[in-house]
């Protein structure tokens, strides 16, 4: 009867669950629950476990993995199959890993913000790990940006160039041990270890170099610190003075710098932290989090004009060590990286790069093998929207409805991320940054290889995709290879990309959406800008069924860095010249580079019919900033447009009625802006300027969104997409999500990519897949 009441089990389990402590996870619940059999890794295709024992406690352990599994680890799927008792096993053992040559669940973690346990470890005065910044186990530590080629093991990390010692080699082959089988432990005995250079390179000897180095961030010294994916240029994020020595070495006026604080108390001294963004905050994948400011304690010329702040948490022993020796409630912590240039990642690149920046160096002798900045989200409607995906996210996969067939995608150009489609994944690369130099171009090759090389994928793709715009680097490397490699090259247009990105996202298949995409610019095929449209999509094309009126463009991307310049192009679809003389003469001296002289030229060239044109809801919201004199120049992308929503934050556009023009023009809904604009420089006085920034918000928001609604109730299409870099933006999204959804339509966003152009590579990939499998 003993026997008869026993099983033998195989259970198969995928997802996350390479290197982040599973397999002795399993042997600790396999061993609590009387199972005798094994475990084994399976490569990229998850965990293999056989269990014998009673069906009472198979059971018992089957909940106990479900219910306790690591918080780093992410199960997809457990599949159980239960066969006859044989008896063949006399205890639990954790077995030799195989290689199945699968691509099923990942390739192993992202990296990961450092464990409580470790914490504790770093405050042991008795232990190996007291004040050591490279404490780290199976739970936590470094992942992505550690790993030089796979199979995962130690040999090929960055820790290969620190045998262990006898010590954690015991932790290391122990199963009961958290470190057991954990690529980068070390310790203080065998470990990489830190230095401190002058301004000059000179080594500084100190008996605690994180006590020294923060005596220097005391006294306002500036200091590149190397971390776990690139170096941080930090300094005090209180003082005025520091601040703006900062920013004039860096050549940075205005960009907003990310900060450090110790803990989540600190934050809550000077920022409005939700339930929601604590969570994300205190994960183990430690994003930067846009919160609301509070309380004037932090300097202004963190954030110059807004009311958000990025902030992060500590996730090495490096930065807990700093804190350790502050009294500080947040430290600046930005990429360390010259304009036009990624992130520095080498001791050597640190000088050579860095020099002028900082006056310090705090640097280590561990390599960085692949660059990763830290990712940055902010939450809207409790969700998540990314505005930049890179270290904690990268290299998890994003399942698609696309199973067979390799594509390689490279993006935009702007705030870039590649992508690669296997077997019903995507592999984002991670963050890296503006394509528009050498420079750039060659980081992306060399994530996109890096990414191929950790998929196993030796032959070519069957598909290039890149974006429609024939200027954009990306789209004329793409070109070159895709006719070297002899594979098609499809080219998605900027929008439609958005758009199937957020099909992708959440497994639309054959469905027709209507897709709202609003953003910056991206090349029509018309030749002309577009920003502000409303397409009915499936994979393989779109309708433009919507947009918003086309306005002329005049000096291209001048309009872009002088939003003024767009605001007078605008008022010529509905003000005389004279009149735009009359209204702009008391502005143009201080709004336009070349004043009267440029008004003129604006104006003349505006009225041209082959001058280029836009329907961009970015160049609008700029068009407004510029009107309401927030600002007349944009140091950084998406400037005017960050200052507007902050500005519209203080106001109510209650107290204006003015309603969206919609007309239609050959099929095709058109909402009219320049109209609108005309309407509030004639009653800039009349009304608060912050209730006219919210009113320009919602004017736009509302107008999309109803021309969406018309095409909804003319085709029975049930299902909204909202993509495009505008959906960073907390009010205008919120309003035209709760717009679409009170009448009960389906409202569908970008959650695990972002919604800009560091998200389009998903939809380039899953639209080419389409198009050629």
């Amino acid at each position: 009867m003993i026997l008869l009441s026993k099983r033998q089990a195989k259970i198969n389990i995928t997802g996350r669950v390479q290197g982040v402590g599973f397999r002795p996870f399993i042997y600790r619940m396999a061993v609590m629950n009387s199972l005798r059999g094994y475990v084994i890794n399976l490569g990229d295709a998850g965990v293999e476990i056989i269990v014998e024992g009673s069906k009472k406690d198979i059971e018992k352990f089957l909940v106990d993995v479900e219910e306790k599994a690591p918080e780093v680890s992410d199960i997809e799927d457990i599949i159980t199959e239960y066969h006859i008792f044989i008896g063949k096993f006399n205890k639990f053992i954790i077995d030799k890993s195989k290689i199945t040559g699968r691509v099923a669940s990942g390739i192993y973690p992202p990296d990961i913000g450092i464990c409580p346990e470790c914490l504790n470890d770093m405050e042991d005065p008795e232990g190996r790990w007291y004040d050591y910044p490279f404490t780290a186990c199976a739970w936590c530590g470094p992942r992505f940006t550690s790993v030089e080629s796979l199979p995962y093991d130690r040999e090929r990390t960055h820790m290969h160039d620190f045998p262990l010692c006898q010590d954690c080699n015991q932790n290391y082959y122990d199963p009961l041990d958290r470190r057991f089988d954990a690529q980068g432990i070390t310790c203080s005995q065998c470990g990489p270890t830190m230095s401190l250079y002058d301004a000059s390179g000179n080594r500084i000897e100190a008996d605690d170099l994180f006590k020294e180095t923060a005596g220097y961030i005391k006294e306002g010294s500036i200091i590149a610190i190397k971390g776990i994916g690139g170096i941080h240029l930090s300094s005090l994020a209180t003082r005025d003075d520091v601040l703006e020595e900062f920013r004039r070495r860096k050549d940075r006026k205005n960009q907003p710098y990310a900060l450090m604080s110790p803990d989540l108390q600190s934050i809550r001294e000077y920022a409005v932290v939700s339930a929601v963004e604590e969570h994300h905050l205190t994960s183990w994948r430690k994003p930067i989090v846009l919160l609301k400011k509070k309380h004037k304690i932090i300097s202004d010329l963190v954030a110059p004009g807004l009311d958000t702040v990025g902030v992060m948490l500590p996730y090495s022993g490096i930065q807990t060590l700093l804190f350790k020796h502050l009294d500080e409630l947040a430290l600046v912590m930005t990429s360390g990286n010259r304009r036009g240039l990624p992130m520095a990642i080498t001791n050597k690149a640190a000088f050579n790069e860095l020099g002028g920046l900082a006056d310090y160096f705090l640097l280590h002798n561990r390599r960085i093998i692949n660059r990763s900045d830290d990712s940055v989200l902010r939450i809207i409607d409790e969700n998540p929207a990314f505005t930049r995906r890179s270290r904690g996210y990268v290299p998890d996969p994003i399942n698609i409805p696309a199973r067979k067939g390799i594509a390689i995608s490279l993006g935009a150009e702007l705030r870039n991320a590649a992508a690669i489609a296997t077997n019903g994944k995507v592999f984002m690369t991670q963050y890296l940054g503006d394509v528009d130099t050498l420079e750039g171009l060659e980081f992306e090759k060399n994530a996109i290889q890096t990414m191929r090389d950790l998929l196993n994928i030796t032959r070519n793709p069957d598909v290039m995709a890149c974006d429609l715009h024939p200027d954009y680097m990306t789209s004329q490397y793409g070109q070159v290879i895709s006719q070297e490699m002899g594979v098609p090259l499809v080219k998605s247009q900027h929008h439609h990309a958005h758009i199937t990105s957020v099909m992708a996202e959440h497994a639309i298949k054959e469905e027709e959406v209507i897709g709202i995409a609003l953003d910056g610019a991206g090349y029509g095929q018309d030749r002309q800008i577009w920003g502000g449209e409303v397409l009915k999509s499936t994979y393989l094309g779109y309708d433009r069924v919507g947009q918003l009126e086309y306005l002329p463009m005049p000096g291209g991307d001048l309009c872009a860095y002088y939003p003024y310049r767009m605001l007078i192009a605008g008022l010529t679809n509905a003000l005389s010249d004279d009149e735009i003389r009359d209204i702009t003469e008391n502005h143009i001296n201080h709004a336009l580079p070349h004043k009267k002289n440029e008004l003129e030229l604006i104006l003349n060239q505006s009225r041209r019919e082959n001058t280029l044109k836009t329907s961009s809801f970015g160049r609008l919201l700029d068009s407004l900033s510029a009107l309401l004199g927030i600002t007349y120049y944009r140091s950084y992308e998406g400037e005017p447009t960050m200052l507007l929503e902050a500005f519209a934050n203080r106001g109510s556009y209650q107290n204006i009625t003015y309603q969206p023009e919609i007309i239609q023009n050959n099929g095709k809904y058109i909402l009219n802006t320049s109209n609108m604009l005309k309407y509030l420089i004639n009653n800039q006085n009349t009304f608060k300027k912050p209730d006219i920034a919210s009113f320009g918000q919602k004017y736009l928001a509302e107008g999309i969104s109803d021309i969406g609604l018309k095409v909804a109730e003319e085709t029975g299409i049930t299902k909204f997409a909202l993509s495009g870099g505008v959906f960073v933006n907390e009010f205008i999204t919120s309003h035209i999500s709760n717009k679409l959804s009170k009448e009960r339509y389906t409202v569908l966003r970008n959650h695990k990519v972002p919604p800009g152009d560091g998200g389009s590579a998903l939809g380039q990939a899953v639209t080419a897949l389409h198009h050629v499998i």
